[in-house]
């Protein structure tokens, strides 16, 4: 990030008010026809250390507010979840996520792409992002199925998200 053209902020995104991990946002310095004064990007980021000589701030991009769903009482990012399942061999980088009520508890559906991959390692890289989305699953607050080698290759965007409460 170049703080000589820019000034970035990392907001929470109910408050507006600085934060570690939350919204980027940016205003610009020397734009004159069209500035930007906090323009809130839809990203989110948090900070971290530049891995260069230069002595500028560095973000680390995480995900889109607009991927955000709640299940089970917690605060999920389809990107987070698709970036943990990556790191999983076999995986096709595709995942579609479906939500829905049964009785009073959310069901978590996620259908995995890719070839022999192992579900048992896709639950533990999932439940290694989202340490609360273990103790969900192990206190029945939340329901996990899981699919993996699905073809996924119909899929316009590599996460899709269904939710299918009412």
């Amino acid at each position: 990030l170049n703080d000589l053209h820019l000034l970035t902020e990392v907001i929470d995104p109910e408050s507006g008010q600085p934060a570690e991990e939350g919204e980027l946002v940016f205003t610009t310095l020397v734009r004159e026809a069209m500035p930007l004064v906090r323009y809130r990007s839809g990203d989110l980021a948090r900070w971290v250390e530049c891995p260069c000589w230069l002595p500028f701030p560095a973000v680390q991009l995480r995900g889109r507010l607009d991927d955000m769903f709640v299940a089970g009482d917690l605060n999920l990012y389809a990107q987070v979840m698709a970036d943990a399942v990556d790191g999983v061999p076999g995986t096709s980088g595709r995942m579609a996520i479906e939500v829905e009520k049964v009785d009073l508890t959310d069901r978590l559906q996620l259908r995995i792409g890719g070839r022999e991959v192992d579900p048992q390692e896709v639950r533990e890289a999932l439940f290694d992002a989202y340490p609360a989305f273990r103790q969900a699953v192990e206190a029945r607050n939340l329901q996990l199925e899981m699919e993996t080698g699905a073809d996924l290759s119909d899929q316009i965007k590599a996460i899709q998200i269904r939710d299918r409460r009412e």
